[in-house]
């Protein structure tokens, strides 16, 4: 079991001593040192630690590098606080997400998945899974070169050179590698080698997507009027130029989803520390957010949402996300730029990036200049960053929450239209190397002063949208066109259009992106340093099976076997409940958790919930239930809140 929570300096030094002892090999920079390696990971993102443990496992002989220009590994999922926690379809999960979310249950001594557990247990276990293979070597702050960072030999990289935590220092590092994956979220490795990519918004009309390009509209739009200009014309802070969105609908502009700091908060009075203005902070600077407080008449909306920690043990932590309010945390429009950037320009819009979240926090909970109702002020400043996280960064997350940078263009587009259900026609895909399901969770896009000099909010879609099923995601997705590069793939930046990324974006989805990556360039190097374009779909899923990837779902050999769960009715009896016992008949075009659904009438359904199956009155707390799988299994069933015995579950029609 884990240590007493209420010693969080404890945790950290027990779990890093842990880490420390498993840990790969570490190594610093070295002035104009060189090193080979059979593979060079670019990220210690969970994508790029999913890659070198799927290849090292693949071949424990392999040399490895894990080349993170930070100085922490984890990216979202440690160092920017989201964990593992948006899942769409739990039984999907699996593989080195599913490790990582048991190695922290092990450090607090539950027996169940903790998927957003505290930063520093989350980092010690990325750690301590890159342990486990001796081939690894993990590289921090080393940030690859914006000029002559990647020597390329025809359609092949040779080399990437770094040079310290700026990409521009003295000391420089070279990583020669018979194959790269670039995993960060940025896309460097791939955009400096030449590969074809974009970024921004597709026109709809590209992929024929009805979500493409610019839209009319947002999910939190300002109430009536908001003004955003000065009376001198000029704007206020954190509006932009450009414009009116309901006049380009559907055409394609530069802008990428909001980014933002995910803070850790708390109530704990013994782990809180209050949030402070940043340097420079005034209540002009955020005039918007006063003006939008004044015209929701008293009763603005919480600037973001505190999401308790997902499975997390303790219960006492919060996570900052997004909110629902027109002037929230995410920066909408704040980030463009970013994607194309110099590493000047990103580092300030980073650097802005902090003082809009800090600045605005500050705003809404200790301003008294800002408008904000008291109550709400006194209700926001109960929660403070907590003070066991991050304490090296002031309590605040190192990474900047880049939800959408550069994207790959590669022989093949993954789109809105090729985000289908897996369980549909055409939904099986025979190069699948993985699975997602989550809605088309576009965040706001820009927030441009309209006619009569007004702020208008545009982009922003309920996370829902377009459902969540389970869909299959195609080996393609990870390649450049051939003639661009052979021995590049790219799990964070990958090739599909801006909609479909805001459906594959979160890390249980890219990490699964990472594993096929070093699986594949493990495959291709036992086939005498083929083009990754040439690998083997076929052979490339039965790597990922062993690590527990699941490609098809429900799971079967291919797209040809039959479904395992084409059962029409499905008979239910021996229940306690008597009511619950009958023919259960298939719902065409009904799932849940990603499984279909059976009914038997208006209260009582077999479904999936969470993984597993249950026979369920709808809406009450009494059901069956039984352990997870593609389809109901026959026995195994337990009384969970209903009257035992439980029952038995068998197929009586096929479909």
């Amino acid at each position: 079991g884990g240590l007493d929570s209420a010693t969080p300096g404890g945790m950290r030094l027990a779990q890093a001593a842990l880490a420390l002892a498993a840990a790969p090999l570490l190594l610093g920079s070295a002035d104009g040192a060189s090193s080979q390696f059979d593979l060079v990971v670019y990220g210690g993102t969970p994508a790029g630690i999913g890659a070198a443990i799927a290849a090292a496992r693949a071949n424990g002989t392999l040399r490895i590098a894990v080349v993170e220009p930070s100085s922490q590994i984890g990216g979202m999922a440690s160092a920017g606080g989201i964990g593992f926690r948006d899942i769409g379809v739990l039984s999907i999960v699996n593989s080195t997400a599913l490790a990582w979310a048991n190695r922290n249950a092990l450090h607090y001594g539950v027996d169940y998945p903790v998927w957003q557990p505290d930063h520093f247990v989350g980092n010690a276990s990325f750690w301590a899974l890159l342990g486990q293979h001796p081939g690894v070597t993990v590289v921090l702050s080393e940030r690859v070169r914006e000029r002559g960072g990647v020597s390329m030999s025809g359609s092949r990289i040779v080399s990437i050179t770094t040079a310290g935590p700026t990409g521009g220092g003295a000391d420089q590092r070279t990583f020669e590698g018979a194959y790269f994956i670039d995993a960060s979220y940025e896309g460097d490795v791939m955009r400096f080698s030449g590969a074809r990519h974009t970024w921004g918004r597709e026109p709809a009309t590209r992929y024929n997507e009805s979500l493409g390009g610019v839209t009319a509209s947002s999910t939190n739009p300002f109430p009536g009027s908001v003004g955003a200009l000065w009376p001198n014309g000029t704007l206020l802070d954190w509006v932009q130029d450009g414009p009116d969105p309901r006049k380009v609908v559907g055409e394609a502009d530069d802008n990428v989803m909001a980014y933002s700091f995910r803070l850790c908060l708390t109530k704990r009075a013994d782990n809180r520390v209050p949030i402070q203005a940043p340097p420079g902070y005034s209540t002009e600077r955020f005039e918007l957010a006063r003006r939008y407080a004044s015209a929701a008449g008293g009763e603005p909306h919480s600037p973001w949402g505190n999401l308790p920690y997902r499975s997390y043990p303790p219960g006492d932590k919060f996570d900052a996300c997004c909110g629902n309010s027109p002037m929230g945390i995410d920066a909408a429009g704040l980030a463009r730029g970013y994607a194309n950037g110099t590493y000047a320009e990103r580092d300030a819009i980073a650097a802005a990036h902090r003082f809009y979240v800090q600045g605005l926090a500050f705003f809404y909970m200790a301003d008294p200049n800002s408008g904000v109702p008291p109550a709400m002020r006194e209700a926001l400043a109960e929660y403070g960053l907590c003070k066991d996280e991050w304490p090296e960064h002031g309590h605040w997350p190192p990474q900047l929450y880049v939800r959408e940078a550069a994207r790959l263009v590669g022989d093949a587009v993954f789109s809105q239209n090729d985000r289908v259900s897996s369980a549909s026609p055409g939904g099986c895909r025979e190069n699948s190397i993985g699975t997602g399901a989550w809605g088309f969770d576009i965040h706001q896009m820009q927030r441009p002063v309209v006619g009569g000099g007004n702020a208008f909010n545009e982009g922003l879609t309920d996370p829902g949208t377009g459902g969540k099923p389970v869909y299959e995601i195609p080996y393609s997705v990870l390649l450049p066109r051939r003639q661009d590069c052979t021995n590049l793939a790219v799990p964070n930046c990958p090739s599909v259009s801006h909609v479909a990324f805001a459906a594959l974006r979160e890390e249980p989805t890219l990490v699964q992106l990472g594993e096929a990556a070093g699986s594949a360039a493990a495959l291709a190097l036992s086939h005498s340093n083929a083009a990754l374009q040439d690998v083997n779909p076929l052979q490339l899923q039965a790597a990922l099976r062993e690590l527990g990837v699941v490609v098809h779902f429900p799971e079967r050999r291919n797209c040809s076997s039959p479904m395992p769960w084409q059962c029409q009715t499905f008979r239910v009896s021996g229940a306690g409940d008597s009511a619950c016992n009958g023919a259960y008949a298939l719902v065409r075009g009904l799932e849940r958790d990603g499984a279909p659904v059976w009914r038997l009438d208006e209260a009582h359904e077999l479904y999936r919930w969470e993984g597993d199956w249950r026979v369920a009155h709808e809406g009450e707390s009494l059901f069956y239930a039984a352990g997870g799988g593609a389809a109901p299994p026959p026995t195994g069933w337990t009384a969970q809140d209903a009257p035992a015995p439980a029952p038995s579950v068998e197929c009586s029609a096929l479909a």
